[in-house]
């Protein structure tokens, strides 16, 4: 009988050993405070999933080191499943798209994160700056003839666009898939093994900014196991009753594997839109991954903005823009523009060629003001870029619109300046001819 008990006891011994806490230590709070338990150190919030992020981060800094980051925004990622429990409340997490960005984040340098989830601290002080009650300590002049003020001036298109957007969700939760285990119980001793298996999944897709156009859809889905293995004793030794217990209990963890699914499904909606695959770099983690859907392809029907002429339903006469409605400078500063035609040109300029040579679009706007704006913006982020440049707004076929911003550079082709441009970010197209037509009676037209 003393051997029995003697072996049960080692037994539980083993069973509670195993159960122990990891190492903790106690934090001094203060003198007449109690002590506090203090855990583990801080670590980072790392899943299998990582290596592969950082992989396809590496492979797109080689496809596109001489070209733009991508801008990516993150929209409305949230839980559709619904469920809800009285005691623990929703079993998702609530707040995929914060874990959306941390994806994006590991990938690196070649994308560029803009915020759209909460812009209400940016759109704060942009009303603040609009009312003239924003400044940063230092004196500053809207123009060169006005008077300092404290206040930061208000320069419309400081807010950069992005080139797409990711929106979804979680849309599934389903408990016990499969379950099970068994128990035995002999002579007041025995053990128990069970395990559980649920899984959960996301429908994401990523959408082109400009023109709403779903580029790549995306459902993934992941199970998720939990295990419980135990000993039990309950048995009387001479006139005594024991009764112990001892086991453990381990579920992956629910919110880590809603983060793996969004960044796997982020590989694959950035592999649409930039055309550089993520296969070696998915395999990297999950060698036996079982990929039967087509692989995400550009679309081919992409059209182009601003449209070509030729693409019109009924062709009209090349028209020019001699005089859109009133607004300030398209350049940073007052002389910049010719204030009796409108027409947006340069001070101090060499003469230059005849159009038709280094002439290129480099950005449009549905009305006057908006192009007015784009190529403020475009100028005040890229001064060395158009500092010998002369810049003129057209419209090709409509005189409302839309207008699009050209330039000429007096010693440059049209390619080598758009290879320039584009290696700073900006987006260049040699200018068509029909483009050059309309350039050609707006010059004319501003000599009369």
């Amino acid at each position: 009988m003393k051997f029995q008990m003697c072996a049960y006891t080692v037994i539980a011994s083993f069973f509670l050993s195993a159960c122990a806490l990891p190492d903790t230590n106690t934090l001094e709070n203060g003198q007449g405070n109690a002590p506090v338990l203090a855990g583990v150190s801080v670590t980072e919030n790392r899943t299998p999933v990582d290596d592969a992020l950082s992989c396809y981060g590496d492979a797109l800094s080689l496809v596109r080191k001489s070209r733009r980051p991508l801008g990516i925004a993150v929209g409305d990622v949230r839980d559709f499943t619904g469920r809800l429990s009285d005691s623990d409340g929703a079993p998702i997490t609530q707040g995929a798209g914060l874990m959306m960005y941390s994806a994006l984040a590991s990938i690196g340098p070649s994308i560029r994160i803009h915020e759209r989830l909460d812009p209400r601290v940016a759109e704060l002080e942009l009303s603040y700056l609009d009312r003239q009650r924003l400044g940063d300590g230092q004196m500053h002049q809207a123009s060169l003839d006005s008077i300092p003020t404290p206040w930061m001036p208000y320069m419309g298109g400081s807010i950069l666009q992005s080139d797409y957007y990711i929106v979804g969700g979680v849309t599934e939760l389903n408990h016990s898939l499969v379950s099970g285990g068994g128990e035995a119980l002999i002579g007041g001793a025995g053990g128990r093994s069970r395990y559980s298996i649920i899984n959960v999944a996301v429908d994401l897709r990523i959408v082109n900014t400009r023109n709403l156009v779903v580029e790549h859809a995306v459902s993934l889905q992941k199970q998720v196991i939990g295990q419980e293995v135990g000993f039990d004793i309950f048995s009387f030794f001479d006139t005594r009753l024991f009764d112990i217990k001892a086991g453990t209990q381990m579920v992956e963890p629910m919110q880590m594997a809603v983060r793996s699914i969004l960044q796997l499904a982020s590989l694959d909606l950035l592999e649409a839109i930039s055309e550089v695959p993520n296969e070696a770099c998915v395999r990297l983690v999950q060698p036996n991954l079982d990929r039967k859907l087509p692989r995400p392809r550009p679309p081919k029907d992409t059209r182009n903005w601003p449209p070509a002429a030729e693409s019109s339903v009924a062709m009209a006469n090349t028209k020019s823009v001699l005089k859109p409605p009133a607004t300030e400078a398209l350049a940073t500063q007052p002389d910049l523009v010719d204030q009796e035609n409108q027409t947006l040109t340069q001070p101090e300029q060499q003469s230059l060629a005849p159009v038709g040579g280094g002439v290129v679009v480099v950005g449009a706007g549905t009305s006057a003001e908006a192009a007015i704006g784009v190529w403020k913006s475009l100028k005040q982020n890229n001064p060395d870029l158009f500092a010998e440049v002369q810049a003129d707004m057209v419209s090709v076929n409509r005189d409302g619109g839309p207008f699009l911003v050209v330039v000429q550079h007096p010693k440059k082709q049209a390619s080598a300046y758009c290879e320039v441009a584009k290696a700073v970010g900006v987006e260049c197209l040699e200018a068509p001819p029909e483009v050059l037509a309309a350039l050609d009676t707006v010059r004319a037209n501003s000599q009369n």
